[in-house]
């Protein structure tokens, strides 16, 4: 059933839609109680073009089973496509890591309230959006943040972005470990051409790595059959090889015009040749010749991701309540959202003392080899 078919019976059905005016704008709504209609999908790829609000990536994660669609079309264009749980008196919008507007929001939230009148919580996780009013009670906070390339279109336009100190360590460190290793290449697999035991090395390089810093992975079996059921329906595999042997690569899934790096490992016997900087190099070359506008590193404010040229966009979580009152009713739950705005302030405020710290170190280490090297000049100067 087609995107027309589908919305041309539902206005035959009497209680199924609303139709308002927002802004000198036709506002039409519908919503699908436990059913996804068939066009969905794709239609989720072509407003948002983010794995983690597309079907693929919903399914692996076991969240479709009970889910709702809600639809938005404005003078006569489909613009909002939010699938949704309900989870006692809250909903839970099931979309993540995409731009909303806060007329977006402000109509879900009304239309939700409408229809539902048990429901009194509704609930958006890792948002990027302009949202600051609202004629209801609510939280907003920055939760996370995805690191984004956006990609210029062709390799050349792209090396010039990077600094030219991040251009001369990717060319150095390729010929050093082409130098090294002869046989040494790339390679690469796309969807159902991706094979299960490969996905399961790069992962257990993760392990490995983790392990040497006496941490544990977050990697375990779910998530990893997550990975390979994910990769294998819309993932681009980047593999890197010695001697027919896998030591690295990167595990990356498409939605619309964009590809998200999931996971990035390797080998640590090559440390020292930066093969993990290389295999993201490599992705984010493979995704430019596949047409790709955006690349996403996703979480971690790792320098990497800087020096590859990635921008953060914040992203936000955002409840509304149906009334002050239910503000307060649902005291509970606002308090764990509260706390998890602490959390997530102690955070940042963390990888800021780092990074100064950081920059301190490097501080002092230039100053102290400045001090020396004028020092020396001085002690030459007087045996002259």
């Amino acid at each position: 059933m087609t995107l027309a078919s589908t919305l041309s019976s539902l206005r035959a059905e009497s209680g199924r839609f609303s139709t308002q005016m927002a802004r000198g704008r036709n506002i039409t709504e519908y919503h699908f109680e436990n059913d996804i209609p068939p066009f969905v999908g794709a239609e989720l790829e072509r407003l948002y073009g983010s794995i983690y609000s597309s079907l693929p990536h919903l399914a692996s994660e076991g969240k479709l089973a009970d889910a709702s669609t809600y639809l938005a079309l404005k003078d006569g264009e489909l613009e909002t496509i939010f699938l949704y749980r309900r989870r006692g008196s809250r909903i839970e919008v099931l979309n993540e890591v995409l731009r909303l507007e806060e007329e977006e929001i402000n109509l879900f939230a009304t239309y939700m309230f409408t229809i539902y009148k048990s429901m009194h919580v509704i609930s958006f996780r890792s948002v990027e959006s302009n949202f600051k009013k609202s004629e209801y009670q609510f939280q907003r906070f920055n939760c996370l943040e995805d690191m984004v390339v956006e990609l210029p279109g062709d390799n050349t336009a792209y090396m010039n972005k990077l600094s030219a100190k991040t251009r001369g360590v990717l060319r150095r460190k390729l010929k050093v470990i082409a130098r090294d290793h002869p046989s040494f290449q790339f390679e690469v697999f796309e969807r159902n051409d991706i094979k299960t035991e490969q996905i399961l090395e790069i992962i257990q390089f993760n392990h490995q790595r983790m392990a040497a810093g006496n941490k544990k992975s977050l990697v375990n079996d779910a998530a990893t059959m997550r990975l390979v059921t994910l990769a294998k329906e819309c993932g681009l595999l980047i593999v890197a090889s010695i001697e027919g042997r896998i030591c690295g690569g990167v595990i990356n899934c498409k939605a619309g015009d964009n590809y998200f790096g999931l996971m990035v490992s390797h080998d640590p016997t090559y440390n020292a040749h930066s093969l993990g900087l290389l295999c993201n190099y490599r992705a984010l070359c493979e995704s430019m010749e596949r047409g790709a506008k955006e690349f996403h590193f996703l979480w971690g404010r790792y320098p990497y991701k800087f020096a590859l040229a990635a921008v953060p966009r914040e992203l936000d979580f955002i409840s509304l309540y149906r009334s002050k009152i239910q503000f307060f009713l649902n005291s509970g739950y606002a308090l764990s959202v509260w706390i998890r705005w602490i959390e997530r302030r102690y955070a940042l405020w963390k990888y800021e003392v780092k990074k100064k710290q950081g920059f301190l170190f490097k501080l002092r280490k230039n100053v102290l080899t400045a001090l020396k090297g004028a020092t020396l000049d001085a002690s030459t100067s007087v045996s002259e």
